[in-house]
């Protein structure tokens, strides 16, 4: 039987997980602390792509700015590059005005979010993709 974990590991396209990153993590604290970081992640994320899902509803540059950057940030702590590299083209196209641009990038940030989501409920679960 397949399980979630399964799936994201033959999904190489859709998951982009620095491995040094999440080690590096590993390295300094442990799987307990590496469990807790991702924890924390999953509970504090979807309030940040609410924000930029918001922002761009609304048409607000600096909701979208602030809610990219956060989100950025923490992507790129736990290793999640693509979904990184999609925060920060928010954050640059939101803190030059471009709306359009900005908001259109918000969907693909939602679908690559969701692969990054799994793919680190498979780090916590040791099943590592």
């Amino acid at each position: 039987m397949k399980t979630p974990c399964d799936t994201v590991a033959n999904e190489p396209a859709n998951v982009d997980l620095d491995r040094k990153a999440l080690d590096e993590i590993r390295a300094f604290g442990g799987e307990e602390v590496l469990r807790k970081v991702i924890g924390i992640f999953l509970q504090s994320s979807p309030a940040l792509l609410e924000s930029l899902r918001a922002g761009a509803r609304q048409g607000d540059p600096a909701v979208l700015a602030k809610a990219a950057h956060a989100l950025k940030s923490a992507c790129g702590y736990l290793g999640a590059r693509r979904l990184m590299l999609s925060c920060e083209r928010v954050e640059r196209e939101a803190r030059g005005a471009r709306i359009c641009e900005a908001s259109v990038q918000v969907a693909a940030i939602e679908q690559e979010y969701i692969a990054a989501v799994r793919a680190l409920e498979c780090e916590v679960e040791g099943q590592a993709p």
